[in-house]
């Protein structure tokens, strides 16, 4: 099948991002912050790491299908991530993007590898749906360890170039609209599919 389908929205689940988020004995944390500046989208990623370990906790605890439904969890939240960076922040920044360290270019190029990465763990889980050895399991986390890494470099890229030079091109009241329409984006989100997310993270022993 393709990767990742078109979604319906309730099958999955999601909990805000628009938040610092922080790992805790039973589970993920969350604690409202709201974006009141582009560098608070750093947040956004401290919650897509929770998520990605999540998949990872039910791949370690032979759980595929849930793994599976996890990860498409966390696609959604990608998603969003890219579009809002894309379809609005880099156009925001406009002219000012030649002072970036790293072009545009490179920003759209590492989001199309995420892209190709993940729908090719997502073929893979769903093949292996049914059930996994524990040598399949390492075999699939060590191959998340090239997205996990794409990830993290685009996300420094992001919180040391792109969202510090958005804080410091955009004039206040410019920047407060962003912001206000970046946070209303993920918590239109939030508040969709939050109160799935614990159901299938209860489901981990």
């Amino acid at each position: 099948p393709r990767f990742f389908p078109t979604l319906n929205r309730d099958h999955w689940v999601l909990r805000s991002p628009v938040a610092s988020c922080r790992a805790a004995a039973g589970g993920m944390i969350v604690q409202p912050a709201p974006i009141t500046a582009i560098a608070d989208l750093r947040h956004c990623h401290t919650f897509m790491d929770e998520c990605f370990l999540l998949h990872q906790e039910a791949l370690i605890a032979a759980r595929p299908r849930l793994a599976l439904r996890l990860l498409v969890l966390f696609w959604r939240a990608l998603r969003l991530h890219i579009e809002q960076e894309e379809q609005v922040l880099l156009p925001a920044v406009g002219a000012a993007a030649e002072r970036l360290r790293w072009p545009p270019r490179l920003y759209h190029g590492e989001h199309r590898k995420l892209e190709s990465l993940l729908r090719a763990i997502g073929r893979e889980l769903w093949a292996r749906r049914g059930g996994m050895s524990r040598r399949e399991v390492i075999e699939l986390i060590e191959r998340e360890k090239t997205f996990k890494h794409v990830t993290e470099h685009h996300n420094l890229r992001e919180e040391q170039d792109l969202f510090p030079l958005a804080d410091d091109t955009l004039d206040a009241a410019a920047r407060r609209t962003l912001t206000t329409r970046l946070q209303a984006q993920w918590q239109a989100l939030c508040d969709e599919l939050s109160p799935r997310i614990e159901r299938l993270r209860g489901q981990l022993p």
